[in-house]
Formats: C-alpha cells, structure tokens, sequence
C-alpha cells in the first residue's frame, strides 16, 4: 500500500487544492459557449468579371493617382472609376484563389482589362507567370 506524506504544510495545500477543484470547474463553461458562431452577414456588389493584369517594376517608388508612393509589394489596385480606397474582393475564375485589395491608382489603360493589381496581390493569386487572366470583382467597402 502506498503512504502518502504527513507533512503538515503537504497536507495543507493537498486540501486547498482538494476543495478548490470541487468548488469551481477549471476553464468556461462549455454549456454555454456557442457550438458555432454566426457569420457576419456581408453584402457583396458584384461588379463583373473581366480580364486583369498587374504591374509593378516599372513604377514602384512612384506616385500613384491618390498621391500615395506605389509599392509593387504590397497589396493594392488600380481601377478605372472606384473610388479610392474601395476594397475588392479579387477572384480567379479559373482557380478560385482570391485577393482583397484597396483601390489607390487609376488604370488599366491596355485593351478591355478591368483592373491592374499590384505585383504582390498578383502573386497572392497565383499570376505572376501567366500575367493576365479572368477575376470576378466584388466590392466589400466603397472608399
């Protein structure tokens, strides 16, 4: 048979702990957490679907049509007539991969394009390589 410590300050905390995990449960009361939260509702406006390209190296570091300095890196767009700061929700019709860019330029100015991304928005969609293809924008916030 095992014997257990009779030190007094053993015994002590030993009952401590004994009536604390008797008189309160460790952690939330899962009864009352929810089994799954409810989605945020969100309208959509579908603008269309359309062909899109993105640009970067030849003006990184320079002024977009909002004023700010274009950064090839981050996470931007340009559209003809958004307002600026609209954000997009860029999908790939052909992958399904999406993006959520802010508008902050004007363009694109080549053929029946719909929008320019950003070099790193385009490579969030997987285009790097393949330069133009077909996206369905959405709009999540107008500027």
């Amino acid at each position: 048979m095992r014997e257990f410590s009779t030190n007094p300050a053993f015994l002590f905390w030993a009952s401590v702990f004994a009536a604390a995990a008797v008189a309160a449960p460790l952690g939330p009361d899962l009864d009352a957490l929810p089994i799954m939260p409810e989605p945020l509702p969100v309208e959509l406006q579908t603008l269309g679907v359309g062909p899109a390209s993105w640009y970067g190296p030849g003006f990184h570091g320079r002024l977009t049509a909002n004023g700010e300095t274009y950064n090839q890196e981050g996470i931007s767009a340009a559209h003809r007539s958004l307002p600026f700061d609209t954000l997009l929700l860029v999908t790939r019709v052909d992958t399904g991969e999406s993006v959520v860019v802010r508008v902050n330029d004007r363009g694109p100015y080549v053929g029946d394009r719909i929008l320019d991304l950003s070099k790193g928005a385009a490579r969030e969609l997987g285009i790097l390589d393949v330069g133009v293809t077909v996206v369905r924008l959405e709009i999540l916030e107008e500027g």
